[in-house]
């Protein structure tokens, strides 16, 4: 822990060079849109996902786990140019975690994929965090639900909290 006069910062050191053991590993799948289709399904609310995933065995997992908890996944949009993301978490001894995080596939998310189609057959539009680039879709796909007299819930990730702050600020009144 690092104190100084502008706030705390706390780190986690590793050895460089070294090898760590670890006691446990576990692999999920997961991410802003498919934890939230399958929390939404869980709920009993009809849903249809859509995301961008690699076409590998990352988003076969990702595929199987959506049709396990009933979420459809038809607007999936499969990647061969880009591998799904992934994600590697270290858990600190205080319960903290650090994350590296690889967004993949998702980051590279173009109008042309978006099932606009599909939007007009929804009761509710719920977006989670949009990678980077992609960032700079969220003003197209809320004026389009507006348009069609949907209601949008959103939950910014950082690429639209830092550097797409205006692009959110901007897409606000359809929110």
């Amino acid at each position: 822990k690092i104190t100084r006069n502008t706030g705390e910062s706390r780190y986690m050191l590793f050895e460089s060079d070294a090898k760590i053991e670890v006691e446990k590993l576990s692999y999920f799948t997961g991410g802003g849109a498919t934890n939230s289709s399958v929390t939404f399904s869980c709920q009993g609310i009809a849903t249809t996902c859509f995301c961008m995933i690699g076409n590998d065995e990352a988003g076969k997992n990702v595929l199987d786990d959506l049709k396990r908890y009933k979420v459809n996944a038809d607007c999936v949009v499969k990647s061969d140019e880009h591998p799904t993301g992934k994600s590697f978490v270290v858990n600190a001894v205080d319960g903290e975690r650090t994350i590296f995080a690889h967004r993949g596939a998702n980051r590279f998310l173009k109008k042309e994929l978006v099932p606009f189609n599909v939007m007009k057959n929804v009761d509710q539009v719920y977006i989670t965090s949009l990678s980077q680039e992609a960032a700079l879709l969220l003003p197209d796909i809320v004026s389009f639900a507006k348009e069609n007299k949907k209601s949008v819930a959103i939950n910014p990730g950082i690429s639209l909290l830092s550097s797409g702050a205006l692009v959110l600020r901007d897409s606000l009144r359809y929110i």
